[in-house]
């Protein structure tokens, strides 16, 4: 990596390489999903 990367040069690869929100789809989640300690095919179901 280099070292001396501006700013600018930063936020205009950040940009380059992105890819934006509406590339994705959105699902609702439980709060299970966020805990590192919860494991299964459950965490994977639809809601609601």
């Amino acid at each position: 990596m280099k070292q001396d990367v501006s700013g600018k040069e930063a936020e205009d690869i950040a940009a380059d390489g992105a890819v934006s929100a509406d590339h994705f789809v959105w699902h609702p989640v439980t709060r299970a999903v966020g805990n590192v300690k919860n494991q299964g095919p459950e965490l994977i179901e639809p809601v609601g």
